[in-house]
Formats: C-alpha cells, sequence, structure tokens
C-alpha cells in the first residue's frame, strides 16, 4: 500500500496520540486529498470529518493545516457526488462551530440542509424535508426570520419565476408544460408552495414576502 494512503482505523487514535503523532495522522490526511490518485479522496475526507466532529477545537485544525481551502478543490466541483457531500459537510460543521452567534445567522444552519431535502427527486424525501420545515418554521421566530431574510425567498424566486405561473397548479395538462419549462418537478414545486403558504401564515413581517405576491396571487387563484 502506498505510504500517503490514509488507513481508516488512526482516526481512532487521534484523542490519544501525542502533538507529533496527530500531525503525522493529518499530514498524510492531506497527502491524499492532494493526491492524484481519486481513490483516496473519499476514505481520506471521510476520516477528515471524524475528526473535525470528535474535535471540539476544531479552529485550531483548520487554521493549522489549513482545511478550508483545501476542501475547494473538492467543492468547486458542483456536482453530487460523495466527495462534493463530504468536502461540503466538513465546511458546513467548521462554520457553525466557529461562525457567527447571530440566531438570524446561525438558524440557516438549521434550514439549509432541509431545504436541499425539499428538492429531493425522491418525493417521499421532499415531502418529509418539508414537513420538518414547516415544524421548524411553526415553532421558532428565529428560523421565519431566516427564511424571511437569508436566502430562502431567492430560492423560490429562482425555482417559481412568475412567468411560469401562467398554467394552474393542479391541471395535469398545465402540470406536464409547467414541469417542462422550469424543469422542477411537480412534487418538489407543491412542497415549496405548502412552504411558503405556512411562512406567510406565521411571519411576522410579511414585507419580504412582497416579492413573491403575483406568486401568491396565483396560488389563490389555482385554489379557487
Amino acid at each position: 500500500m502506498d505510504e500517503s494512503t490514509f488507513r481508516p482505523d488512526k482516526t481512532e487514535q487521534f484523542g490519544t496520540t501525542t502533538g507529533s503523532d496527530a500531525a503525522t495522522i493529518i499530514t498524510h490526511m492531506i497527502q491524499d486529498l492532494e493526491s492524484d490518485n481519486i481513490n483516496l479522496h473519499v476514505p481520506a475526507l471521510r476520516e477528515l470529518l471524524n475528526i473535525i466532529v470528535d474535535n471540539c477545537n476544531s479552529k485550531y485544525l483548520t487554521l493549522k493545516y489549513k482545511l478550508m481551502p483545501l476542501q475547494n478543490k473538492f467543492a468547486r466541483q458542483i456536482e453530487k457526488n460523495e466527495e462534493f457531500v463530504l468536502s461540503t459537510t466538513i465546511q458546513h460543521v467548521i462554520g457553525v462551530r466557529n461562525g457567527s452567534d447571530d440566531k438570524i445567522i446561525l438558524a440557516g444552519a438549521a434550514t439549509d440542509s432541509i431545504i436541499q431535502t425539499i428538492f429531493s427527486s425522491d418525493e417521499q424525501i421532499s415531502k418529509a424535508g418539508s414537513k420538518a420545515l414547516v415544524e421548524l418554521l411553526e415553532e421558532n421566530t428565529e428560523i421565519r426570520k431566516s427564511l424571511l431574510t437569508t436566502g430562502f425567498i431567492s430560492i423560490v424566486q429562482l425555482t417559481l419565476p412568475n412567468e411560469t405561473l401562467t398554467h394552474p397548479i393542479q391541471s395535469s395538462s398545465s402540470s406536464a408544460s409547467m414541469q417542462k419549462e422550469t424543469n422542477v418537478p411537480n412534487h418538489v414545486r407543491n412542497n415549496l408552495l405548502d412552504l411558503l403558504l405556512k411562512l406567510a401564515g406565521s411571519a411576522e413581517d410579511l414585507q419580504p414576502l412582497s416579492i413573491l405576491i403575483p406568486i401568491l396571487e396565483r396560488i389563490k387563484t389555482d385554489g379557487e
């Protein structure tokens, strides 16, 4: 086996090794991540994620070993492969642990991944994500404010542009036409609309939603 190949059981040693041994482990891991041998990348990313999760002082590791720029090698390739999933998860853990204490910003960490699941091609996963987010926004003011102010509205705009709302939501023929135009599965569209209506019904300040009035009006018209 190549000397730089990372061995999975080394993360078990990380919490009990000396500083020099720990440095050796992570150095080998980084060598694997920088290697041209793509078969080394996923195992190394998994073990790096384990180390980051298991060490609350991940700030030290992040800075010393320049872990955030290292993840860009995999995060810049916007493809839903395992390297992208693991590298962005590592960045997520580092960000939540060491980022803002502002509750509105921090709430985004609780919703971003759930919003991703709503876009799943699997209808059950998409619905589960929608239901989970509805529960969160109904229970938590910061979650509602975060959805209104930190990007969710823009996602709705991107997914449901006004010009596509010239077709009735429930009509099978028009739904097929709309799906072709937007490339958004019908179940994703409907789950987003359900979530949007819940948000509109529970938000203290509706001003951020004003840009979506055409969408809301169309929903009301199609429901009558």
